[in-house]
């Protein structure tokens, strides 16, 4: 991307959302671009995040699917509501997540699913 590249435009056109960008002077008054921001895909559906962490992690499709639950800021008890399960059997599945996925908690968990490929779909 070359100089004057409006961001906001690439990020529409690229079908991606957010950000903040911004672009700061010298004191010599030469401009120059500054973009500070995150981009998250919007083309992603909730069935391609769940196959790849299906993929990525070997998890099962229900784990998989109370993963994603998970990452969205949901406890095991909502999540569990959601998926139509038990809270012993949401507990259990996150166990064998955590497992697979090498976090220690849901906080990790839904730090290492945002910083993986599947948030970047």
């Amino acid at each position: 991307m070359g100089r004057g590249v409006c961001w906001r435009q690439w990020c529409k056109k690229a079908g991606l959302s957010g950000g903040v960008f911004n672009m700061f002077g010298n004191a010599a008054g030469i401009v120059t671009p500054i973009a500070v921001g995150y981009v998250h895909g919007v083309s992603a559906t909730s069935e391609d995040r769940f196959e790849q962490l299906k993929q990525l992690f070997g998890l099962t499709g229900s784990e998989a699917r109370l993963a994603l639950a998970m990452s969205q800021g949901k406890t095991i008890a909502e999540a569990a509501a959601q998926l139509n399960l038990t809270v012993e059997t949401a507990r259990n599945y996150s166990k064998r997540i955590y497992a697979k996925t090498d976090t220690r908690g849901h906080a990790d968990l839904v730090r290492i699913l945002l910083a993986s490929v599947v948030a970047l779909s």
